[in-house]
């Protein structure tokens, strides 16, 4: 049979012709369905390998000449194990060997198999989309900051200030898609939780995240001091930064283009396993998140605060 498709069912063919009526040919026939249903199965990417290429061996009649693609744990588990195992060791184990053979293959035939074209096809628009948002999320979030950086000045006009409150919308809610998106590749269309838990990079990415979150609060909150100024402004006057506001403004959103630029770079190392540990407990790196995400949310809020505008003064 010619598998098709990435997730189709490994097939294992018997090259050689055997005697539907020898031992080893009903052995063989059994071996068939059974390893043709197991490795159907849809193993969890991330958590168990799909399939493991076995090289043939001549040494036993059972296995010789024999191509297989399966799981590794059921090699030694499958329907020709007990009749192999006792190798001429008399008609007793040979009977038992063919019938439990049988037996295995004809429960396996009554059970049903799963849609596994329709399965991957429908998950894999689903990862593909996840995947999408998750980079147009952050090439947007790039552009929005590229745009606040060019836009902020110590004395905006109105075209300028209306600018920088949409830029700045449009970053937040791209901030958002990326952080969901994110969750769904991580916790279902990646390689699996108990990955991204175990690797360092992983959680540095995160805090990278954090950080330029944190940091945003501050242009955020003066931006939107300065729009709500503006709207009650009966003069028609536009607020103005200032120079030390502004330049405070821009220092920071150069450091956030810093963080979202490093992140890419994150994300390769993490997908390639570097600095992948076992061992790493997940706590360590959620506190290396937390820790940053709170302390400087809090530092930036309160300079928000009280750094006054000239609008302020």
């Amino acid at each position: 049979l010619k598998r098709k498709g990435r997730n189709m069912p490994r097939v294992l063919i018997d090259r050689r012709p055997v005697s539907a009526h020898s031992h080893s040919g009903a052995c063989k026939v059994g071996a068939l369905m059974f390893k043709t249903h197991v490795s159907s199965l849809p193993f969890k990417r991330g958590r168990f390998p799909l399939a493991t290429p076995v090289r043939a061996s001549s040494s036993s009649s059972s296995s010789s000449g024999i191509s297989q693609i399966t799981p590794p744990s059921l090699i030694s588990e499958g329907p020709c194990a007990h009749a192999s195992a006792g190798g001429g060791g008399g008609g007793a184990t040979t009977g038992t060997g063919t019938a439990m053979s049988a037996a295995i293959a004809l429960a396996l035939l009554a059970t049903p198999q799963p849609a596994l074209a329709e399965t991957v096809a429908v998950g894999g628009v689903a990862s593909a989309f996840a995947a999408y948002g998750h980079y147009a999320s952050l090439f947007t979030i790039a552009g929005a900051l590229a745009v606040e950086r060019v836009t902020v000045t110590a004395k905006p006009t109105k075209e300028q200030l209306d600018r920088l409150v949409a830029a700045d919308s449009i970053y937040g809610i791209a901030g958002v898609i990326l952080l969901g998106t994110g969750y769904m590749r991580a916790k279902y269309y990646g390689k699996g939780w108990e990955f991204y838990a175990h690797s360092p990079v992983f959680w540095v990415k995160l805090a990278l995240f954090a950080v330029a979150g944190a940091s945003s609060l501050l242009v955020t909150t003066k931006v939107v001091q300065a729009a709500i100024a503006d709207n009650k402004s009966e003069d028609g006057d536009v607020p103005e930064f200032g120079d030390a506001l502004a330049q405070r403004m821009i220092k920071v959103i150069n450091a956030e283009l810093l963080a979202f630029g490093a992140i890419p770079l994150t994300a390769s190392l993490m997908a390639r396993g570097i600095g992948y540990n076992q061992d790493f407990p997940w706590q360590a790196g959620a506190a290396l998140v937390a820790l940053p995400a709170v302390g400087l949310s809090a530092k930036y809020l309160k300079e928000a605060f009280d750094t006054k505008g000239e609008w302020e003064k």
